[in-house]
Parts: structure tokens; C-alpha cells; sequence
């Protein structure tokens, strides 16, 4: 399984936490892959954080590091001096290096109180599709490195896995960033959408048979060709597949999907095609077709913000959203 690896980093600051997110998505519309940005905050994990060949990931971190985005593909491996590296600390990619490619750097102001404040930096990248999985002959763990020119490193253990799947949310913008000791007040609706390219929420509900379009991030590599790491997705678009199942109960939230435990409200998973979005950096579409649902449904408004959840799972992960259907 390799040995125990020495960190490389000498100079280390804390990293506040490592968030599993993906493109910025505003008004139901997904942005180009330079655009890319996200934001939560909160404090590391003591357990390493999942991550998947090819995910997008979002780190905060308390280094003051100039902003900046890319703005061409492929993903440059700096941006305005900052970089951030991937090192193999346990397994079979022990003392390996990957330069990653970066979506964005941005640097918030954050308050604690009236007199506690500090700059707590924003950093996008894409895990390379080389890394290899956690598995019974391999530790899979890993140091994600984030550094500039005129600031020591900070550093955030990972595992890699074959999957970490994280559906789209609106809040997965910075756009609209909840920082500090403020709570966040429920869930962030999901980035799904009607085939017109409108969301689906509320006032706008899907029905049984429409097909409506999901949009995830940490699906791992494809199973039908191969994509380089910092580059966009090709077309015709790239494949690999996932399980979905339909929990049709009121506020339901995300579980494995399951093709016996239906528990009288879920129709049972299924396997359907996920591809990678062309033209963009670690995106993928799924195509979900709303089947009728098995139990009366509870309309959706007031305490009852969906009444479907859609659940997505791979090998190792799964995710879940909320919808509404009349």
C-alpha cells in the first residue's frame, strides 16, 4: 500500500476547509469555465476530505493572495503568483507531484464580531483525472498544497476515491457568500432544469414525464475515452454512468440509491448515462426522466420546500436534490 509520506510543505498555515463543490451557477444559468467560483467556510475536517479524478474543488484559506481568474483553456497552472500542487502522502502515488490547473483565486474580507478580522482567500482548482483511488492496496491520500510568491503554504489532507458527487447549487456561487457564525437558512435549491433551460423550482414545478437536466461535479473519470486534466471536455461529449432512484416524500433528504429498499414513497434506482458537458471543465450533465409517482404527493409550499428527491450514487458517494412536482 506505499509508506508514510513527508510532507513537502515547510512553512504551513491553517487551511479553513476544504468544500466539494462545482460551477458557479446564477439564475439557473451554468457560466463558462472561466467563471467558475464558489464559497462556504468553516474549519477543516480533522478526517481527510473526499475528492475524485477530475473534481472541482473549492479551498478557503487564510493566506492574502492576489485575485485573479482564468480567462482561456487550458487552465493555467498560476494565477497572478499564486499555485497550488498535489502531493501523493500515502499509497501508491507516494512522493508524486501534480501542478494544478486553477478556475479562480478571490479574497474576502471576513468580520468575526467588530474587531477580529482577517483575509481569507478563495482558492478554484481541478484534481488531475491521474490520481488513483483509495482501495484495499492503496492508502490514497494526498496533501493539496496552496501557495503564492510572497505567502507561506497552506495545507488540506484528502483521500481520493472513485467518486465524490456533488450535485449543483445555487449557492455554490460567491456570489452570495454566508461567512463567520451566521447560519445558513436551508438548503440552497439545486441547479435542475427544464429542457428550455429555465429551473426548476417552486413556481416553476416539472411534471411525471418530463426529462429535466442535472448538473454535478466529482463524478470521477469517464468510462468511455479520456480527458486531460485542465482541459475542456470534448465533443461528442464523454460518458460514464450512475445509479438514480426517486424518493417522492416532502423534504426527503439524500440518500444511496437503492433498487429494493422502495419503502412504498421511491421508485427503485436505475442506471442512467452522465456525460461530460463539452466545452466545459469537469461538468456533467445527466438527463433525468420523472417517473409517476407511487404515493399521493404533498403539494409543495409553506414548511414543504420539495416533494421529490432526485438521488444520484456512484461506487463510493452520493448526493441528492430536492424538487418540486404537480
Amino acid at each position: 500500500m506505499g509508506t508514510a509520506y513527508e510532507s513537502p510543505f515547510v512553512n504551513k498555515t491553517r487551511a479553513y476547509r476544504i468544500v466539494l463543490l462545482g460551477m458557479c451557477v446564477l439564475g439557473g444559468t451554468v457560466l463558462s469555465p472561466a467563471q467558475i467560483a464558489m464559497s462556504a467556510i468553516g474549519y477543516m475536517p480533522t478526517a481527510p476530505a473526499a475528492i475524485a479524478p477530475g473534481q472541482l474543488i473549492t479551498a478557503k484559506v487564510g493566506l492574502n493572495l492576489p485575485a485573479g481568474t482564468a480567462s482561456l483553456l487550458p487552465l493555467p497552472l498560476s494565477i497572478n503568483g499564486t499555485s497550488a500542487i498535489l502531493y501523493g502522502e500515502a499509497g501508491l502515488d507516494v512522493g508524486q507531484t501534480f501542478n494544478l490547473p486553477l478556475l479562480s483565486v478571490s479574497v474576502d474580507f471576513v468580520y468575526i464580531g467588530r474587531i477580529i478580522s482577517w483575509n481569507l482567500a478563495t482558492v478554484t482548482v481541478q484534481i488531475p483525472y491521474e490520481i488513483k483511488p483509495a482501495s484495499a492496496t492503496n492508502y490514497g491520500l494526498y496533501e493539496l498544497g496552496v501557495a503564492s510568491d510572497s505567502n507561506p503554504s497552506a495545507i488540506i489532507r484528502m483521500v481520493a476515491q472513485a467518486d465524490a458527487i456533488h450535485i449543483l447549487r445555487t449557492g455554490d456561487s460567491i456570489e452570495t457568500p454566508v461567512y463567520g457564525l451566521h447560519p445558513v437558512i436551508g438548503p440552497f435549491p439545486p441547479v435542475i432544469t427544464h429542457v428550455n433551460g429555465t429551473t426548476v423550482t417552486m413556481d416553476h414545478p416539472t411534471r411525471p414525464g418530463e426529462t429535466v437536466l442535472m448538473w454535478a461535479v466529482g463524478l470521477g473519470a469517464p468510462s468511455s475515452g479520456t480527458v486531460k486534466t485542465g482541459e475542456a471536455n470534448p465533443s461528442p461529449a464523454l460518458t460514464t454512468t450512475v445509479n438514480i432512484d426517486f424518493d417522492f416524500r416532502s423534504n426527503a433528504g439524500p440518500s444511496m440509491p437503492s433498487a429494493t429498499d422502495t419503502g412504498g414513497s421511491r421508485v427503485p434506482a436505475k442506471q442512467v448515462t452522465a456525460y461530460f458537458a463539452p466545452g466545459f471543465v469537469g461538468l456533467y450533465q445527466i438527463n433525468v426522466t420523472i417517473p409517476a409517482p407511487p404515493v399521493p404527493l404533498e403539494p409543495c409550499g409553506g414548511i414543504y420546500q420539495s416533494n421529490l428527491t432526485i438521488n444520484i450514487g456512484g461506487s463510493a458517494s452520493f448526493d441528492g436534490a430536492g424538487i418540486c412536482v404537480e
